[in-house]
């Protein structure tokens, strides 16, 4: 089980946020609400989105899993896109951040990806920080992976314990996926690299260790 906050491009929210039960209502002609219990679904509904960057939070209130279905048209209604996550676990207090990219007037209305620091060339939804902690007995972590623009595919290499695991992964310029990383009892590191241009117009070789720890 999860809930959602969404946070539009002026910063005025709506959602809730599980700590503290604090619920927010300040986007104009937006609402949120439960829709279902079995199996319980949550439906946030934005009628009048401006354009620009949006912030889209994920706050898991009980162990299980997540999927987002997330529908957008353009100004005439006519352009559609519906990224999609399936499946993406979590459990009490996990938040996931998620970046949503709203343009009236495109072809491609709505783009879902991570929130990318301007320096680099992959983002996470689901993995934040030097290290992620599991409960004892993980078998695998569902990354939710980003890719950038400006990456070459062909560059891309992922080991995980030393060991190449780079055909688990398609990257792509704006795609994203969700790849089930294999674990083992204790530290398990995962290094991404991949070469490509950076949104700021930069070249460089971005290499990421990420950290599982089954504890």
């Amino acid at each position: 089980m999860s809930e959602l906050t969404l946070t539009d491009p002026l910063g005025h929210k709506t959602g809730l946020e599980p700590v503290g039960k604090v619920a927010h209502r300040d986007i104009p002609r937006a609402s949120y609400a439960e829709t279902g219990t079995s199996p319980r679904a949550v439906h946030l509904d934005a009628r009048q989105p401006m354009d620009g960057t949006y912030a889209l939070q994920v706050t898991g209130t009980a162990p299980g899993s997540y999927t987002l279905d997330i529908r957008a048209w353009d100004r005439t209604g006519t352009a559609s896109a519906r990224p999609m996550l399936r499946d993406v676990s979590t459990g009490p207090g996990v938040v996931h951040t998620y970046r949503l990219d709203y343009a009236s007037t495109a072809r491609v209305p709505l783009k879902l990806s991570g929130r990318f620091d301007c320096d680099r060339l992959l983002a996470y939804g689901n993995y934040a920080g030097t290290e992620a902690k599991l409960s004892p007995g993980a078998t695998s972590f569902p990354l939710v992976i980003f890719y950038g623009a400006g990456i070459r595919p062909v560059t891309f290499n992922a080991l995980l314990n030393g060991n190449n695991v780079s055909g688990r992964f398609t990257p792509a310029p704006e795609g994203y996926q969700i790849v089930r990383i294999p674990l083992a009892s204790g530290p398990n590191a995962l290094v991404l690299s991949v070469e490509g241009t950076t949104a700021g117009g930069q070249t460089i070789t971005d290499t990421q260790r990420l950290v599982f720890r089954v504890e």
